[in-house]
């Protein structure tokens, strides 16, 4: 068993063709700073090259994969934060061989960002998965968006809307993950075994006895109703009109950023037919200028520290101006640094 020298925060190791990454901050639910970008990353670079190296495997230590960025780690930069992590996600996806990621408890924000694009997800009985991010007045990141607007009909729409987590079922069924296992430490045994005779990781974890059928999941007539077109405005006046359930998210929502929710309905549409590379320069450029406006701040101080109620600015959707919402749609930052890899894989997602 070998390890890469890195921080406490996260531990690395190989075993029997196996390199396995662990986010190491369960306090948090291993929340992503920049020295767990830096540690991941090079953990990825230094594997690519190792001919012992078969698969990686990403889990986390505690009650949850990874709850998202670490929005009160102070790091220095939040700009380089987004743009070394944006680049880790893209390398995940282009990875040249299989990333293993196992989402147990909460999986969020960037969380999903590290395992949305990963060769092989696998959810368990307790993952909890979502973009919580108009809670705090940003929008989803991480190629999450991608990933919303890729899912089938307009969930993804009315969860980006709403912060929404979803189950593992759920997961599975709207392209967020592609396996249910309920025993995680019994897959790792067998895929150490199955990997060390040299068979094919997914090979392997399909094979184990250890994949269960999912439950079945549909969405409510309702959320294509509501979410299948229009602005934020009219899919929440639609929600409202409707039945208890499609109130009760329309309330929700309003719960929300007013201009981070308007601004994620036409980001998540875009989303669906854009490349990871395109979708995650597109979520720079929207998350960096909406980072700059009061309701971050305010939904941080709110949220996560005060524990109150955010004063959102402006305070309805019915006050967002449109043409902000299109500016900032349209807006652009310096191209992002990915990863060179050679030979270069497309990504399937």
């Amino acid at each position: 068993m070998t390890g890469i020298p890195g921080g406490h925060v996260v531990l690395t190791q190989v075993e029997d063709g196996v390199a396995t990454v662990t986010l190491n901050r369960p306090q948090v639910i291993n929340a992503l700073s920049a020295e767990m970008v830096r540690i991941i990353t090079d953990a990825l670079l230094a594997w690519m090259r190792d001919p012992r190296v078969a698969c990686v495997v990403l889990r986390g230590r505690g009650r949850g994969f990874c709850a998202g960025g670490d929005l009160q780690a102070g790091d220095v930069d939040a700009d380089d934060f987004l743009r070394t992590e944006y680049a880790l996600d893209a390398l995940i996806a282009e990875y040249p061989k299989p990333v293993i990621a196992l989402m147990h408890g909460l999986v969020l924000g960037g969380g999903v960002g590290l395992s949305g694009h990963a060769a092989v997800r696998v959810v368990t009985d307790s993952t909890r998965l979502g973009m919580p991010e108009t809670r705090i007045g940003l929008c989803p990141d991480a190629g999450g968006s991608r990933l919303l607007g890729r899912a089938p009909g307009a969930v993804g729409v009315m969860k980006a809307m709403a912060s929404a987590t979803m189950s593992a079922s759920e997961a599975i069924a709207f392209g967020f993950a592609d396996v249910f296992v309920a025993d995680l430490d019994a897959l790792l045994v067998a895929l150490g075994a199955g990997v060390r005779e040299g068979r094919d990781p997914w090979t392997v974890i399909r094979d184990s006895g250890l994949v269960r059928e999912p439950d079945p999941v549909s969405s409510p007539p309702w959320v294509e109703d509501a979410c299948g077109g229009g602005d934020a405005v009219e899919i929440v006046r639609r929600m409202e009109a409707g039945t208890p359930d499609a109130q009760e998210l329309a309330a929700r929502i309003r719960e929300m950023s007013p201009f981070a929710v308007a601004v994620t309905v036409p980001l998540v549409r875009r989303a669906a037919t854009l490349t990871l590379r395109e979708t995650l320069q597109r979520e720079y450029a929207v998350l960096s200028g909406l980072s700059a406006r009061a309701d971050t701040a305010e939904g941080i101080r709110a949220r996560l520290v005060d524990r109150d109620v955010p004063r959102w600015l402006p305070a309805r959707l019915e006050d967002v101006v449109p043409a902000d919402v299109d500016a900032l749609l349209d807006s652009s930052r310096r191209p992002l640094d990915f990863h060179t890899l050679t030979p270069p894989k497309e990504t399937a997602r």
